[in-house]
């Protein structure tokens, strides 16, 4: 079972919860990195701490987490190229449109 969506009491000041403040104080690479090595970390140790699979569920919101986080960014890429080319689409029918009209009036 996974704890994604669970907010315990320790993992919030106020209104902001730790993960969203991480976020917030990292680039989007080194956000990335942290999440890897935290999953990384509750994997490597789940087997030795005695709570394996609490630290598995730990493992899984941190890979869901940059899942999202990655698949959100592959988004993001995907709709800025299609609105550059609908921009280029675009400016091809306005140069079209003027060479039309000029030559009408040549």
């Amino acid at each position: 079972m996974n704890n994604v969506g669970k907010k315990p009491d320790h993992y919030t000041h106020g209104d902001i919860e730790c993960i969203d403040a991480q976020r917030a104080a990292c680039s989007a690479e080194g956000y990335k990195g942290h999440l890897k090595c935290q999953v990384i970390k509750y994997l490597w140790r789940y087997e030795h701490k005695g709570r394996p699979v609490e630290d598995i569920e730990k493992s899984l919101d941190y890979l869901t987490w940059l899942y999202e986080f990655v698949r959100n960014e592959e988004q993001a890429k995907k709709i800025s190229v299609e609105n550059y080319q609908e921009m280029l689409e675009r400016h091809r029918v306005m140069e079209y449109e003027d060479d039309q009209l000029t030559s009408r009036l040549g």
